[in-house]
């Protein structure tokens, strides 16, 4: 089989402030064949995304650099990644504002601290490929 037959590899790109967590479920991913961006903060997504795109994004709404669901918002109606699947990582205090913005935006969600990094790079793999 030539190069040309072969496909591309999923890309993920992990915004999380924990670099012990990220690069958990970075080495998940790969492990599933995907290929993995992680970043920080949502500036440095922001700034990623500028340069080119990805097939899922998971985001950890509790990273620095402010309050994780208004920024998400504003870079999600910017069109950074508007029609990109999207993961949240969130607290267990959080899914009641979470679950009405996740139905009015078509987004996913885990709670971090109850999911495995395995579980959530198998619900990462599962909104790549739909």
């Amino acid at each position: 089989m030539d190069h040309m037959d072969q496909k591309i590899p999923p890309h993920a790109l992990i915004i999380e402030d924990d670099a012990f967590f990220s690069e958990l479920l970075a080495r998940n991913l790969s492990r599933r064949n995907f290929r993995v961006t992680t970043v920080e903060d949502l500036d440095a997504a922001k700034k990623y995304l500028v340069k080119g795109g990805c097939d899922v994004v998971c985001f950890d709404i509790v990273v620095s650099g402010g309050d994780g669901m208004k920024r998400l918002s504003e870079i999600k109606t910017g069109g950074f990644f508007k029609s990109t699947p999207l993961l949240l990582l969130i607290d267990k205090e959080q899914e009641p504002k979470v679950l009405l913005w996740v139905n009015e935006d078509a987004v996913a969600y885990v709670v971090k601290n109850e999911s495995s990094p395995d579980e959530i790079a198998s619900k990462i793999e599962t909104l790549a490929t739909r």
